[in-house]
């Protein structure tokens, strides 16, 4: 399976990419503080969607 991930930087390192370390420190909409998770879509076209008009999860 191909999955698009996008990070900014200087905030991750390339390695840490799919660790989920980031939301394991911080929680995100879907997993607690001291979970491990990535977000990725199976889709790029996903991404160049504006955020306010992206479906709801």
């Amino acid at each position: 399976m191909k999955v698009y991930r996008l990070r900014s930087e200087p905030h991750h390192r390339p390695e840490d990419a799919f660790s989920g370390l980031g939301a394991a420190q911080h929680g995100g909409r879907w997993n607690g503080p001291g979970v491990r998770l990535v977000y990725a879509l199976d889709s790029i076209g996903f991404y160049q969607l504006p955020e306010d008009e992206r479906p709801a999860p």
